[in-house]
């Protein structure tokens, strides 16, 4: 079984991407991270090529997921202080000889859900490691074949050397490393320009077009689309 499992939180104000703010207020970034996660929930509920979960924080909000999003059926609590812990603690119970498991972002309303198959078909291929990285120096996908918790230790997570010092431990490690198609996650007050250009450049056609991202962030800061 392929299994694609979305880490996420829910969208509190002053709770999430509270890096944005300003330009946005406390509420519109909630809004627009809200309307990014279900962008990429539902892109991936409408791929066939693997099974979809969700790893929530906080731990309390089930129901709140639950109730926003039945059809995902495999939810859990994150577990872990840190996303370091969290990441080491999902691999560790998720990993299985049966399938592949694959982790991404719930900020990266443009990453491909052609290049979430891609990281499936890598580790069926061999692959010990397949990260798609994102162009502020962290990673939006991370693949495991099997639980691996140093590749977590010495690394600090939301930084602009998270990817690179990875696949520095990953090579030292001996892993076999697939590196993906670069993605963007969206951080911080640059990325939201950079965000208007990358949807810009999107079909709306497309079936993973992220519709809500782009009406919210329009809705949001016009300005970005003038």
């Amino acid at each position: 079984m392929r299994r694609t499992t979305l880490f996420c939180k829910r969208p509190d104000p002053g709770g999430v991407k509270t890096r944005l703010v300003p330009p946005l207020s406390e509420l519109g970034a909630a809004e627009l991270y809200a309307a990014m996660l279900e962008d990429t929930l539902e892109a991936c509920l409408g791929e066939r090529g693997f099974e979809t979960a969700l790893r929530f924080s906080p731990a309390e909000a089930d129901e709140w997921f639950a109730g926003k999003f039945p059809r995902v059926v495999d939810r859990a609590p994150q577990r872990g202080a840190d996303l370091a812990q969290r990441l080491t603690a999902h691999f560790a119970d998720c990993c299985s000889a049966l399938g592949t498991e694959v982790v991404i972002a719930s900020d990266a309303p443009c990453l491909a859900m052609a290049t979430v198959v891609s990281a499936h078909e890598a580790l069926e291929g061999g692959a010990d490691l397949v990260l798609s990285p994102d162009a502020g120096g962290g990673y939006t996908l991370i693949g495991l074949a099997s639980p691996q918790p140093a590749l977590f230790c010495g690394v600090v997570m939301s930084s602009d050397q998270m990817a690179a010092r990875t696949l520095a431990i990953a090579r030292d490690m001996g892993l076999d490393v697939q590196v993906l198609a670069k993605s963007r996650d969206v951080d911080l007050p640059q990325d939201l320009e950079l965000l208007a250009h990358g949807l810009a450049g999107l079909a709306p056609s497309l079936a993973d077009f992220p519709t809500r991202t782009a009406a919210c962030l329009r809705r949001l800061l016009p300005e970005l689309f003038s």
